[in-house]
């Protein structure tokens, strides 16, 4: 199975693994931030849960 790209999936998908429609509007509008942000996406996670985690918390 494939990682997902963290710096675009919902905060409950991967903290709780739970997925629902408004998971995918989450990642749909972090896309659409990166797109208008010149590529940069809110969450820099850079494959790694824990840093993903340690984002979520601030």
């Amino acid at each position: 199975m494939a990682q997902p790209d963290l710096n675009f999936i919902a905060p409950e998908v991967q903290l709780s693994k739970t997925c629902t429609p408004l998971s995918d509007m989450f990642s749909v509008g972090m896309v659409i931030c990166s797109i208008y942000n010149n590529g940069q996406s809110l969450i820099i996670a850079d494959h790694n849960p824990n840093l993903y985690v340690k984002q979520m918390d601030q």
